[in-house]
């Protein structure tokens, strides 16, 4: 981390479902980051699939994943998902 800022730590909450495609055993991962970094960053950072969320909730309202969070906050990620 660059000196003179302290990290955040942000948990990010995954769908259950999620890890029977990918190899993620556990529904929260928690990510340290500096402060400014997007939701969008913390997801790259955690090794998931950025291309696969397409929607961030915080705190019961929808957030672009260019939201940045603050230090503490729990972050629901939720598959954008297709069908007719």
């Amino acid at each position: 981390m660059t000196e003179g800022l302290e990290p955040i730590r942000v948990t990010l909450r995954i769908p259950r479902s999620f890890g029977g495609y990918h190899r993620t055993t556990d529904e929260r991962i928690t990510v340290e980051a500096l402060p400014g970094a997007t939701v969008a960053d913390l997801i790259r950072q955690a090794g998931l699939p950025e291309f696969e969320f397409g929607i961030a909730v915080v705190d019961g309202h929808r957030e672009l994943l260019s939201y940045r969070p603050t230090d503490g906050e729990t972050i629901d990620l939720l598959p954008i998902i297709s069908g007719g």
